[in-house]
């Protein structure tokens, strides 16, 4: 990870952009943006954007794939489908691995592209936001099912956490 964050303000009109790219594919997600006008803050960390909105992580932006900040899911802001795994998938997930069928032991009803949550089966706690890549029916078959794309323990969060 470089040491060196950009961060940046975007305008009014690429705030509204993006937010309408999330709200779209998470319709609640736009009780999160109170105000008429928004203006993001972005900070680049190269391989991920976090956007901030006034000071409070949002959303994560990685590889093209637009998701909110897991401390949203975490808080109830973002309720997003969950994907529940078993206790000996979450030491993979974190530290950045897909989601396997096989490790998937409940999943609520989800269409494949869906953005969803993946939580431990014990406590429940969002560990990681990723992209359904199979429906729900489908979804514990042998493979991939669900593509990581931002979780605890990532250069995101660690960033967060350290106070910036």
């Amino acid at each position: 990870m470089s040491n060196v964050a950009r961060r940046y303000r975007l305008t009014s009109k690429e705030s509204k952009k993006i937010i309408e790219e999330i709200s779209e594919r998470i319709p609640t997600m736009d009780k999160i943006f109170t105000k008429k006008k928004i203006s993001l803050e972005v900070i680049d960390l190269g391989s991920a954007q976090l956007y901030l909105y006034e000071g409070i992580p949002v959303l994560v932006r990685r590889e093209d794939f637009l998701v909110p900040f897991i401390e949203r899911v975490i808080d109830g802001s973002v309720k997003l489908p969950r994907v529940v795994i078993d206790l000996g998938a979450v030491k993979f997930i974190v530290k950045g691995a897909d989601v396997m069928g096989p490790g998937i032991v409940e999943v609520d009803e989800i269409p494949e592209n869906k953005i969803v949550s993946v939580v431990d089966e014990k406590y429940k706690h969002p560990i990681a936001v990723g992209i359904a890549l199979r429906d729900s029916r489908r979804i514990k078959n042998r493979g991939r099912s669900v593509k990581n794309i931002h979780h605890v323990n990532d250069k995101i969060w660690k960033f967060i956490k350290s106070g910036r």
